[in-house]
Parts: C-alpha cells; structure tokens; sequence
C-alpha cells in the first residue's frame, strides 16, 4: 500500500524504533534447575530423593537385624546367654560365632537360644540340642574326640601337605636346572667340535 513504510524504513526511521520488541536480558543460569522450568525440578525432587530414602530405610533394617533386645529375669540368665553365643558358631559365616554374625541363621540361633535359656535350660542341655540338631561343627570350640578328630587335625594336615608339596616342587626344579646347564653346554661343545671339523683341510 502507498505511504506505507517498507520493513527496512522502519529500522530508517526513528520514531518507529520503539514499536519494535526489544530483546529483554538474557536470564542468568540457575543453579540446580532443569529447562523445564521450576514446575519440572519440583517434580523431579522427590525422584532424586528416592535412593536416598532406600539407603537410609536399608541401613535402619541392617541396624534393627544386628542389635537385639532381650530381657531375662536375673543376671545369671544374662551372662548364661551371652557366654552361649559366643560358644556357638554360626553355621554359614566364616569362622563366625553366633556373637558376631549378622546372618539370618545366626539370628535365628540367637533367639533359640534366648528362648531355652529363659526356659531355665543349663548350657550343657542348649549346647547338647544344637549339637543334635546341627552337630559337632556347631560349636565355636569343639571337644577333642573321634567326632571331631577331623576338625582338629584336619588344618595342621592341610598345612603339612602343602609344605610338603612346597619343598617338593622346590627340589625338582633345582635338580632340573644342573641338567638343563649340561645340555647347553653339551650343545655348545658340539657346536665347537663340528666348526672344527670344517676348518681342517680336506
């Protein structure tokens, strides 16, 4: 249309100038926010506090497995039962007493053995029911007899064997080595002998 002014007088004309938007300030980088905008970084809050929650709620049930609360009627009981898991062995730890196993099994354990000893039962009748029920391997410290011949020596016969093997092993390489030294010279005398041989006029 005529008298209209074209986009590049616009930019010619000064009083046109402030009809145009004015690119605004650019925002500064937030700390912590997602391009979504602040609605998407609530929402994802929670999310990121997920793990959290099952790490914390996983420490608190490890803590509530480890420590267990048992009253008795008298100290006598107390000591009883104390002296008792530390007598008995975990069935499925490493080298493990009832005392300082986290196991399930041992926890198990420890409450078998709350409840005989809030029973009134002495520790040779406990000691005699797990052994019954698990066998000898489930005393941290086993009696000496034909049962537990095995679980004694057993260790220092491993530790036989294998010292034995050890200075087995040891002897065989150093008689090998004068052999393996004889040979080469063997070889390298040979090696002389034909040069010489080839050296001499025919």
């Amino acid at each position: 249309m005529a008298g209209r002014p074209d986009d590049g007088d616009r930019w010619r004309l000064g009083g046109h100038r402030s009809a145009l938007p004015r690119p605004g300030p650019p925002h500064p980088p937030s700390r912590g926010r997602c391009r979504g905008g602040p609605g998407m970084t609530r929402a994802l809050l929670p999310l990121g506090g997920v793990p959290i929650l099952v790490c914390a709620l996983l420490l608190a049930s490890g803590a509530a497995a480890r420590v267990e609360v048992y009253e008795f009627d008298n100290a006598k009981q107390e000591a009883r039962y104390h002296k008792l898991i530390t007598e008995l062995r975990c069935l499925v730890c490493q080298n493990q007493n009832l005392a300082d196993s986290n196991a399930e099994l041992a926890v198990d354990l420890r409450r078998k053995t709350y409840t005989m000893v809030k029973a009134d039962k002495s520790e040779r009748e406990i000691a005699d029911f797990m052994v019954a029920r698990y066998g000898e391997f489930v005393l941290y410290r086993p009696p000496f007899n034909r049962h537990t011949l095995l679980l004694w020596i057993g260790p220092f016969v491993i530790m036989v064997l294998g010292v034995g093997l050890l200075i087995g092993t040891i002897r065989r390489r150093r008689d090998a080595q004068p052999t393996e030294i004889d040979q080469a010279k063997l070889e390298a005398a040979a090696a002389l002998l034909e040069t010489d041989s080839d050296r001499k006029p025919r």
